[in-house]
């Protein structure tokens, strides 16, 4: 087995692990809804839908629709996002990135490419104490030019799912 269809396996594992832990229910409810398509940027497109998602159920709504949960690998690109998600107005400001760290704390990877995630994207994870369960990676609007990126609990489920093209 080559290395990549290795770590996919185990990803899908976990993956599946963590899924049957959801306390609300033994079964995934990934939003409904066409996506909304926010804008382009080289050859990705963003999209998001009006309805809040665990990451596991975000990660499933991105691949209903043929999409993939959004992994940020730039500054400007971080930027970018947030510009096109301010334009929408939505209700809530927290949405999921593809981000993890569930094979070594404080490791966070993306999910397609398994690379680790650039810390210096606007001082990602500056704060250390957080709790070892706050596994997955959110993006927050937290002023009109302010995006951060953070951990938080994978199976909160008030954030909104944020897509880019497969």
């Amino acid at each position: 087995m080559s290395g990549g269809l290795a770590l996919i396996c185990v990803v899908l594992f976990i993956w599946t692990a963590r899924v049957a832990t959801i306390e609300s229910s033994n079964a995934l409810k990934a939003p409904s809804g066409t996506p909304i398509l926010l804008g382009e940027r080289g050859n990705k497109k963003y999209y998001s839908v009006n309805s809040l998602a665990s990451w596991y159920e975000s990660l499933e709504y991105c691949h209903q629709n043929l999409l993939n949960s959004i992994q940020i690998e730039t500054q400007q690109e971080l930027e970018y996002v947030g510009s096109i998600l301010r334009k929408k107005n939505w209700r809530y400001n927290y949405f999921w990135t593809s981000g993890h760290d569930f094979f070594s704390d404080g490791n966070f990877k993306w999910m397609k490419t398994n690379k680790l995630i650039d810390r210096r994207l606007n001082n990602l994870f500056g704060n250390s104490t957080r709790p070892r369960t706050y596994n997955c990676v959110q993006l927050s609007l937290r002023s009109s030019d302010v995006n951060v990126l953070f951990d938080f609990t994978c199976t909160d489920s008030n954030v909104q799912p944020l897509c880019e093209t497969a």
